[in-house]
């Protein structure tokens, strides 16, 4: 993927987070954990919870998910896979 133009620090910035990111894909139906924040102030404090189904794809980063009937939004960042 290009990088955007930008100069100096912003670009090694970007450049170290690349090395060590990935693309998530997750599969239709697949069982997920979401990520969400603590009842703390803090953003600092966020935990895996809702053992949830995914319910569909809306390219490119976003899932939809089943939260207790409400169909909810979620991008990859708030996702992770659960093994069972």
């Amino acid at each position: 993927m290009p990088l955007p133009i930008v100069s100096g620090s912003k670009r090694n910035m970007l450049l170290a987070y690349n090395l060590r990111s990935k693309d998530k894909h997750f599969e239709v139906g697949e069982k997920v954990l979401i990520l969400t924040p603590d009842s703390t102030a803090s953003r600092a404090f966020n935990k895996w919870t809702a053992l949830l189904l995914l319910w569909k794809f809306c390219p490119p980063y976003i899932y939809v998910v089943d939260v207790a009937g409400i169909m909810r939004h979620f991008d990859t960042n708030k996702l992770c896979n659960c093994h069972v």
